[in-house]
């Protein structure tokens, strides 16, 4: 997984030139049984941590493996009751579908 950063070339195709790595991640299932809303307690929630470079890095030269330290990487936590996880996990498959459809278009 990455966080691109497209360009165009010269035939106006957007293409993506750098990216921000997907480094790590971490996931746990959390069950709330006390909140400040009552409409939140007696919830799972997913909590997801993203570990992502600060510094882009070229697609072409990114490789597995490199060690970065600390101050390069920047932690997105999010968390999700079911619903909400079962929105983004449709969001993803429709971004999967669109881009193996915008794949086959490019190779034809």
């Amino acid at each position: 997984m990455t966080m691109a950063v497209q360009s165009t070339d010269h035939s106006n195709t957007p293409r993506i030139d750098y990216a921000l790595p997907l480094l790590d991640f971490d996931w746990k299932l959390k069950y709330a049984v006390a909140s400040g809303n009552i409409a939140a307690v007696n919830k799972a929630l997913l909590r997801l941590e993203l570990h992502v470079s600060k510094s882009p890095i070229k697609v072409d030269k990114a490789g597995l493996g490199r060690v970065l330290s600390e101050n390069q990487i920047q932690t997105t936590i999010a968390e999700f009751t079911k619903e909400e996880l079962d929105t983004l996990i449709g969001a993803m498959d429709a971004i999967e579908l669109g881009l193996e459809g915008a794949d086959s278009t490019t190779q034809s």
